[in-house]
């Protein structure tokens, strides 16, 4: 008897903790449909390839020549001494070297922004760009600059 009791006991359990997981993935009286929950996983998809959206950055720097690119790095380092959470971004497009920071959605972002950077950067200004919109992305694909520390 004490079995039987126990195996009820385990059964019963077993049937409740399955109906209030079930009562978690879904909301009671609420229908979904499978082709919403198809467009759900393709945008999720899409996002995963394609990590950037429309949005701002600010150029601090854009030079020619034989030490553009010498100048491009010691500028790099001079901004992640001022400003150590702006992701900053090292790019050539012949025959220029530039510099661009942040990611920003909005360009009101990046007037805001612009007004601190403008004080060490005085040639600072916005540009539409596209910018990642996770923010690991951005850390990942930054360039910064090896500190004692790193090595």
């Amino acid at each position: 008897m004490k079995i039987l009791k126990t195996i009820l006991t385990f059964i019963i359990s077993g049937l409740i903790s399955v109906n209030s997981i079930n009562a978690q993935t879904a909301i009671p009286g609420v229908k979904t449909n499978p082709k919403t929950d198809s467009l759900i996983y393709l945008h999720k998809e899409y996002n995963k390839k394609f990590q950037v959206i429309p949005g701002y950055r600010i150029q601090i720097f854009k030079e020619s020549g034989n030490k553009a690119l010498e100048e491009a790095q010691k500028t790099v380092e001079d901004f992640y001494n001022d400003y150590p959470d702006i992701p900053a971004y090292l790019s050539f497009q012949e025959p220029f070297y530039r510099i661009r920071a942040g990611n920003f959605k909005t360009r009101l972002d990046a007037l805001g922004q612009l007004e601190q950077i403008r004080k060490k950067f005085k040639n600072a200004w916005v540009i539409s760009e596209y910018v990642y919109f996770s923010d690991s992305v951005a850390i990942i694909n930054s360039f910064k600059p090896k500190t004692s520390q790193d090595e």
